[in-house]
């Protein structure tokens, strides 16, 4: 049967077994019998095994004596085997020997060799006597104590076992000798081995000591292993458990020291305990501290109560009460309550500071951690401070309350105090950069004297010196130069936030860019946008290649492309549209939106359009190529020509088919209830103006008033005659408007003679067209029947006449 084995475990159990010869001496050969113990894992063995066996001169020697020998197969039953070795004459000569044994499963390959090797007790030596020159024969009884001189029988001269228990008197075996199978009747604090003068009890094993018990004024000492291990005079209570070598002795030079084994380990350290290991040292006043194995390992002088757990060169340095180290390699715990996990080459400096594990990493500061990872460091005074882990990052000096939580090459300058960088690589929070921020990317960096600035993330996004407050909230390649604080750039790429621009935000998009000292300004998006120096509270909403120019300052432009407000044009608008501009120096003006139009003078506005132009101060120009050239000048053109102004405060129209004004209520169509239109050359031909009560005028110049029938009422006739009376009543007189001058002269009558006579109009104080034309009809007709009547009149009066004329012809005839 085969056997799979896990780590083995071998143990010696018994002596050799001799081969008798019939003669009166013991010739023995070279065979012995051995015995032991074989594991697997935390188990006894169980099966079938191949053994082999080779002799050595020592524990550690690569030369053979003698072998190997194999035994194969051997049955192990419960983990216990017995086997027979025969290595032959030659081999056990009086020096020491060492049995090593290697174990492998039955036809396995290849052998395991158990460590350590055995040391052979003195039995086989028994091989050695058989070589040895004796009497042939002695008959029972042919040599009694007559024929012996007194003291010619010494202990040299008994053979080994010839004396038995029946040759000694019962009381000197009873009461004098510890007896091999145990004694019956003794007293504790009577019966014991031991001293009983001041002087050590040696326990030697194969004549080399093993345990030695040594007296003091309070607590023996207890040395046990090789022969080297020692105490310091003076020194009580100690224990040496065991281990040490040639060369390589264990050392306790102070009182309650232990130390539990290894070789060349040295305990100097009051009430501590080294375990084992080799070449580890705990030195003075290194008080109740704990070194518990590995190699070269050292808890330095005045170290109390500290645990070194084990590893190779490890080091508790001087006065740093209560570390610790777990294990490693070359780790350093510098400071009161430092803790060193693990890893290799981390130092843990700062009071109560810890390194996890990792290499290369170093915690400066009090109660500052690092994590793992490899190469990491926290600065001396940089108290609290952690690093979560990575490689390469930093915390420098002075730097309190701050955390790198891992990536690589990272870091946060020298007092910076409670700053932040959570992962990414090669991110920077330089000096004096307290409560900054890096959220992780790569590449991103905080310059000195920025507190309370962060970076969301992204690549290459930078806060320079002097900002307080700003953020970049991720991107790439994005910029907030130094004093620019309280600035905000949220992301996008390749944007620019100029020096001494406080308080200014870019939203995002790319290539966009706010000047120097254009503080509290704002681009919300796009690409290529731009806001020169000294443009302090400017808006850019977005869109593309949009500029504000230096010193233009408050100034919007909501978005667009290509649009431009110029130098010194403050607290001007362009609303969007496609490369519009407003020219040096034009404040307060405004262009709403469309194509190709610009404003050069202040307070100019161009709501849209096309190519509309501005010229004139606080002049307005809209629709199509509509140039406001004079100041106060109102241009608004539908044409395809240019539409200049004529003069200033002048209102011009340029369209096409004329001008229409709605007003009072809205029509289903969405024209007004009533209206006057100028012009109209499509829906109203020949009138200059049209209005909604039927009156107009006509191209030729002559205003008509609306006297369709249809829209009146209450009709009555009037008496002409009156009317001519009244009219020939009414007084008409030359007069100027006062507004007007003397020298504008008009004729007529007032309106409240006019309306005293007639009683016609809304009121007395106006004078209608149509009532004075209506009057002078109707006192054309009254003066008609007036004529007419004398007519009639002058008609028979000139009969009368002809009459007369007839009869006095007739009487000049007779």
């Amino acid at each position: 049967m085969k056997t799979k084995l896990s780590p083995l475990q071998f143990s010696l159990m018994l002596l050799c077994a001799f081969n008798l010869q019939p003669s009166t001496a013991c010739a023995q050969g070279t065979a012995f019998t051995y015995q032991g113990r074989l594991s697997d894992g935390a188990n006894p063995a169980q099966g079938i095994y191949d053994l082999r066996f080779a002799i050595y001169d020592s524990s550690g020697g690569l030369t053979s004596i003698a072998g190997p020998v194999t035994n194969s197969p051997t049955t192990v039953s419960n983990g216990l085997f017995t086997v027979t070795l025969d290595f032959g004459a030659g081999v056990f000569t009086g020096a020491e020997r060492w049995l090593e044994v290697a174990v492998r499963t039955n036809g396995g390959a290849p052998f395991t060799a158990l460590s350590p090797r055995q040391k052979l007790t003195p039995t086989p030596y028994a091989i050695f006597a058989g070589g040895a020159q004796a009497a042939t024969s002695v008959a029972a009884g042919g040599v009694n104590s007559a024929a012996l001189a007194t003291g010619a029988v010494g202990g040299a001269a008994i053979a080994d076992g010839a004396i038995a228990a029946q040759d000694l008197s019962p009381g000197l075996l009873n009461n004098t000798f510890w007896r091999l199978g145990g004694n019956a009747g003794t007293t504790p604090g009577t019966h014991f081995l031991g001293t009983t003068d001041n002087q050590p009890l040696e326990f030697k094993a194969n004549n080399a000591r093993a345990l030695r018990l040594e007296p003091t004024a309070t607590s023996p000492n207890l040395v046990g292993g090789h022969a080297g291990n020692s105490v310091a005079p003076g020194m009580d209570a100690v224990v040496i458990a065991g281990g040490g070598r040639a060369g390589g002795a264990n050392h306790a030079g102070a009182e309650l020291t232990v130390i539990g084994g290894g070789w060349a380990n040295t305990n100097h350290g009051g009430g501590a305990t080294l375990g084992g290991g080799y070449l580890n040292r705990i030195e003075p006043v290194a008080y109740d501290s704990v070194l518990m194995g590995g190699r070269e390992n050292v808890i330095q002088n005045g170290a109390a109560q500290t645990t070194l757990s084990g590893g190779l060169a490890n080091v508790i340095s001087n006065g740093a009460d209560y570390a610790s180290i777990s294990g490693g390699q070359f780790n350093l715990a510098g400071a009161t309550e430092a803790t060193v996990a693990g890893g290799g080459h981390n130092r843990a400096l700062g009071f109560a500071s810890a390194v996890g594990g990792g290499g290369g990493n170093a915690a400066s500061g009090l109660w500052s951690a690092i994590a793992g990872g490899r190469d990491n460091a926290v600065g001396t005074a940089a108290d609290y401070a952690a690093v979560g882990g990575g490689s390469q990052n930093q915390i420098g000096t002075n730097s309190a309350n701050s955390t790198v939580g891992g990536g690589d090459a990272n870091g946060i300058g020298a007092n910076s105090i409670a700053s932040t960088i959570s992962g990414g690589v090669a991110n920077d929070v330089a000096a004096d950069s307290s409560y900054a921020t890096i959220a992780g990317g790569a590449g991103n960096y905080i310059r000195s004297s920025s507190s309370i600035s962060a970076i969301g993330g992204g690549m290459f996004n930078g806060i320079f010196n002097q900002n307080t407050n700003a953020t970049i909230g991720g991107g790439h390649n994005n910029v907030i130069w130094q004093d620019s604080s309280y600035s905000t750039i949220a992301g996008g790429e390749k944007n620019d936030i100029d020096t001494t621009s406080p308080h200014s935000a870019i939203a995002g998009g790319q290539n966009n860019d706010i000047g120097p000292n254009s503080h509290h300004s704002v681009i919300t998006g796009g690409e290529n946008n731009d806001i020169g120096p000294d443009a302090w509270h400017s808006v850019i909403g977005g869109g593309s290649v949009n500029v504000i120019e230096t010193r233009a300052r408050a100034t919007t432009v909501s978005g667009g492309l290509g649009n431009t407000v110029e130098d010194g044009s403050w607290l001007s608008t362009i609303g969007g549209g496609f490369e519009n501009v407003i020219g040096t120096n034009s404040v307060s003006s405004t262009i709403g939106g469309g194509w190709f139009n610009s404003a050069v003078r202040s307070f100019a506005t161009i709501p849209g359009g096309f190519a509309n132009h501005v010229a004139g101060q606080v002049a307005f120009a809209a629709g199509r190529k509509a140039h406001a050239l004079h100041d106060y000048s109102f241009v608004w053109s539908s044409r395809d020509n240019l539409a200049p102004s004529f003069s200033a405060h002048r209102f011009h129209v340029h369209a096409a088919q004329g001008l229409s004004v709605d007003y009072a209520g809205q029509r289903g169509d969405g024209g007004g209830e009533r209206w006057i239109v100028l012009g109209g050359l499509s829906d109203f031909p020949g009138q200059t103006i049209s209005t909604w009560t039927g009156a107009r005028l006509t191209d030729g110049g002559v205003w008509a008033d609306n006297s369709d029938r249809n829209t009146k009422e209450n009709l009555t006739p009037v008496n002409p005659s009156e009317i001519l009376e009244r009219v020939a009543s009414l007084p008409v007189q030359g007069w100027n408007y006062k507004v007007e001058g003397p020298e504008v002269r008009h004729i007529g009558p007032m309106a409240q003679d006019f309306y005293a006579a007639f009683g016609t109009g809304h009121d007395d104080k106006h004078l209608a067209a149509l009532d004075s034309a209506g009057v002078a009809l109707a006192a054309i007709q009254g003066l008609n029947q007036k004529l007419e009547a004398s007519q009639r009149e002058n008609s028979a009066l000139q009969e009368r006449v002809e009459k007369l004329e007839k009869l006095l012809q007739k009487l000049v005839n007779e």
